[in-house]
């Protein structure tokens, strides 16, 4: 192998080492590098090139796809053991002392001859290793040198001397095209200070990014620029990665970022971000305004701990448990605490992140302490109103009860029997709505025997349904228990006075039904039965029959409270005419 290639190949050698060295360094002082040497090492590994990386102590650490090839040895198989070097080696002076020596190496089944050039990197040494043939030819190294995914080029003045393929495939050129060339031509105007920088460096290594202006566009590199000799003369060799889409990707998150921002901080709703410890890491102006502060920084020094903005610390235990163990919370009311004292009623909805110390807590919050005050004033005078209406209804029906009791002509008794009948719908209307408002308050639910609550309310309408000529038979042997409330009872009477007044039915019948995961029951009569068309119209709110005097909040109110136990009630033809309701619920 003649002088002058060997200083060629030695050259090209350093453009490993270098770019290597320096992503090195980089790794120890930023976290964000440790995934760019990641990449570089699976490039390493899968360059076809024999490479061998250790450490201080000449143990194996890093073992490429190329150096699998050579020895036949996979780099798990030789992590952490020692160099393969048949016979006795000064590591030290060999790193020194062997640059473009041969040696032979141990493969698994045999000795291997190799050309070894290696170089210092970190106190350890990154080793390329060229199999030695008979009459071997320089082209062939060449040819590896070329066709290295890195981009690779040798200055000599201005003037492009070399570039691989890679470089010629990120520029779009052919070699004509671009050796011979000044670099320059090649450099996007406004990167062109920053590449001169690097040529007054020539003493050391330098490292830089700069846009390259290709024949499709602007290609992004980060490029390691070293001073060597090349043909008996200075130059300066480069080499570089094509980082075009990682940039292209940076820059779509930067505006991706600065979009959130700007949402964040121009919402009405406040926005935060607080360690499940109490630490303040990002709160919006609306957060701040909302508790009378004026930035971040003010809120973080005079709250010791976020969590002491809400002075009820049961609230905040319970938000915090519930949080934790289901990772959200939604429309969670709290009240908070404002810096001049003032007592406001907030609403939060909020996720779980689990990433510094405990987990952080990011939420929406909302001032409803208006809202609040004015839902509690129409609850007094909708409490109020019902009330004093109920009472006056009583009192009118029972003085239109008494009248009746006389001998009445025959048109005044139609008036009457009108006034009594608008009056009981009044009442029952006054009771739906109460109902409805207990539907809406009640939290939670709780295991109850479904059985006995159908029961009780069977023998409260037995004789109702025996003047109707309607016969009640219940089939139910109380082993039912679901998860449900109190206002079951209000559901199955529903149903059952709904049936008893509309069905025109001799016979209601009250059995258990049960599916996957659910229990429930159904009361089915032999009446009339319900047309298809007004079976997904019954349960919506003031859809009555034409005969009904009712409110048509009766199957409205018999759905809602269903749905609230996280119940289904369905409606389908009977299996001898008429109709059937079914109810269920999840088992206990």
């Amino acid at each position: 192998m003649g002088r002058e290639p060997f200083r060629d190949l030695m050259n090209h050698v350093v453009a490993f080492n270098s770019l290597f060295q320096e992503i090195e360094e980089k790794a120890k002082k930023l976290e964000q590098e440790k995934e760019r040497l990641s990449y570089i090492e699976d490039i390493f590994y899968n360059s076809g090139v024999a490479i061998i990386i250790t450490d201080r102590e000449g143990k194996i650490k890093f073992f490429s796809r190329g150096a699998e090839a050579l020895t036949e040895y996979k780099r798990d198989e030789i992590k952490n053991i020692a160099m393969l070097f048949a016979g006795e080696l000064d590591f030290g002076r060999f790193v020194e002392g062997w640059k473009g020596k041969t040696a032979y190496i141990h493969g698994r089944h045999d000795k291997k001859l190799v050309q070894i050039f290696p170089s210092k990197i970190d106190g350890g040494a990154l080793i390329i290793l060229v199999p030695v043939k008979e009459n071997v030819d320089i082209k062939e190294i060449n040819d590896l040198i070329k066709n290295t995914p890195f981009g690779i080029y040798i200055l000599q003045g201005d003037v492009i001397k070399y570039a691989n393929n890679k470089m010629l495939g990120v520029l779009g050129y052919e070699e004509k095209d671009v050796v011979g060339h000044p670099l320059i031509n090649f450099i996007h105007p406004e990167d062109t200070r920053i590449f001169k920088k690097g040529k007054t460096a020539m003493g050391l290594r330098h490292h830089f990014e700069i846009r390259f202006v290709a024949k499709n566009g602007v290609r992004y590199a980060e490029v390691t620029s070293t001073p060597v000799t090349y043909m008996g003369e200075e130059a300066v060799l480069g080499t570089f990665i094509d980082t075009t889409e990682r940039k292209v990707a940076e820059e779509a998150l930067y505006m991706s970022e600065r979009k959130y921002r700007q949402v964040v901080e121009n919402a009405v709703e406040g926005i935060y971000r607080i360690t499940v410890d109490g630490e303040f890491l990002e709160a919006n102006n609306s957060f701040l305004n909302m508790f009378g502060y004026g930035s971040l920084e003010e809120i973080s020094e005079e709250i010791e701990n976020a969590w002491n903005l809400y002075p009820r610390e049961n609230e905040v235990k319970k938000f915090l448990q519930i949080i934790r163990k289901s990772g959200k919370v939604r429309n969670y009311e709290m009240e908070g605490r404002r810096k001049d004292g003032k007592v406001i009623v907030t609403t939060q909805s909020a996720v779980f992140v689990r990433e510094e110390g405990d987990g952080v807590i990011e939420g929406i919050i909302q001032d409803i302490t208006a809202r609040k005050k004015a839902e509690e004033e129409a609850e007094f005078y909708n409490s109020l109103l019902r009330h004093d209406l109920g009472n006056k209804n009583q009192i009118i029906l029972g003085y239109l009860e008494l009248l009746s009791n006389y001998d009445l002509p025959e048109k005044e008794r139609l008036f009457l029997g009108k006034a009594l009948d608008a009056v009981r719908a009044g009442t029952d209307l006054i009771e739906k709505i109460r109902y409805l408002h207990q539907a809406s308050e009640e939290t939670g639910v709780k295991v109850i025997n479904l059985e006995k609550i159908v029961k009780k309310v069977v023998d409260g309408y037995v004789m109702e349904a025996e003047k109707n000529g309607i016969a009640i038979k219940c089939e139910c042997n109380g082993k039912i228990k679901v998860k449900a409330g109190m206002l079951v009872e209000e559901v199955i009477a529903n149903l059952l006075e709904n049936s008893i007044k509309h069905s025109r039915a001799t016979e209601i019948k009250i059995y258990p039904v049960e599916r996957d995961g659910e229990a429930g029951i159904c009361i089915e009569d032999n009446g009339v039965g319900i047309p298809d068309d007004m079976k997904e119209e019954i349960f919506k709110k003031k859809v009555k029959g034409k005969e009904s005097k009712g409110s048509g909040l009766g199957l409205y109110l018999v759905k809602k409270i269903v749905e609230k136990y996280e119940g289904e009630v369905e409606v389908k033809d009977g299996d001898e005419g008429g109709t059937k309701f079914l109810i269920y619920f999840k088992k206990r």
